[in-house]
């Protein structure tokens, strides 16, 4: 089976620019609104 690329409009998955921290069971983004930079090949296309 071929998939579509992440992001198109045929995906079954999709992959957010930037991801908040899962803390006590909540989402919070960083306190000074600083994220890095994740040179993962996940997600890139």
């Amino acid at each position: 089976m071929i998939y579509a690329k992440p992001g198109s409009d045929a995906a079954i998955v999709g992959y957010a620019t930037r991801y908040d921290n899962f803390i006590g069971g909540d989402w919070a983004a960083p306190i000074e609104g600083r994220y890095f930079d994740n040179p993962s090949p996940v997600g890139f296309f």
